[in-house]
């Protein structure tokens, strides 16, 4: 179990693997059988952003593990096992985004800006509740838990000197909690949660994280969950 732990705030890195695309223009070529984990670092530049949003939006294929409903519940595919996911962490989860995009910390819901969050619970609240379970039981288990907190990382491929790094990392809760923005400090070139305000977050760095608990989402005109400005979204575990 150790080895699937590891310190939300101090060990976990901030870069998603890269699948290799090549894109110079906002084209984007399908990939049926990939995860959204895999549709990550294509690196556009910031005036093509909107417009290779718009055509993911419009074409971009749905993923086969997102979230779905199933006889009037919310159910996942998550390492091979079929899980239900609780409305209320949907609500939550919808919550966080749209706190978000009210206070503009992200603009598209895709791989060049917002996409995914790590899933992180308090470390003797992990060890005393999960310690010894497989992941499939750590992630159901997780869903339902008011501990759990979400650390969300909008502009990853932005350039270091982009303003908008300022305001790319912020926490989300599950205990009635208001997101909350984690601000960088001004030396902190990339602005990751590698050097973040040690004080501001001192309550945070007992949070744990479990390899493999995070949560991949992005817009299509097709999703199963809407926003209030009417951008619907997919959710996949």
């Amino acid at each position: 179990m150790k080895n699937l732990k590891r310190n939300i705030l101090k060990g976990m890195s901030i870069a998603a693997i890269s699948i290799g695309l090549l894109v110079s223009s906002p084209t984007i070529t399908p990939r049926l059988e990939t995860s959204y984990a895999e549709e990550f670092g294509c690196n556009l530049k910031e005036d093509q952003v909107k417009r290779a949003y718009e055509e993911y939006y419009e074409t971009y294929p749905q993923r086969k593990n997102r979230i779905a409903v199933k006889e009037g519940r919310y159910i996942a595919n998550y390492a091979d096992k079929e899980i239900e996911v609780p409305k209320r962490f949907i609500e939550e989860f919808l919550n966080h985004l749209e706190q978000a995009k009210e206070q503009g910390y992200f603009e598209y819901l895709f791989h060049e800006d917002l996409n995914h969050c790590h899933a992180g619970l308090p470390e003797e609240h992990f060890k005393k509740e999960y310690e010894g379970l497989s992941m499939a039981e750590i992630r159901e288990k997780s869903l339902k838990d008011p501990k759990l907190m979400h650390l969300y990382h909008s502009r990853e491929n932005l350039t270091p000197e982009s303003p908008k790094k300022n305001n790319r990392n912020f926490l989300g809760y599950f205990d009635g909690r208001k997101i909350r923005l984690i601000h960088p400090k001004k030396e902190n070139e990339h602005h990751t949660v590698f050097d973040y305000d040690k004080e501001e977050m001192k309550e945070h760095d007992s949070y744990q994280t479990a390899e493999g608990l995070l949560i991949y989402f992005q817009a299509h005109k097709n999703g199963l969950f809407q926003l209030k400005d009417g951008t619907r979204l997919d959710i996949e575990l």
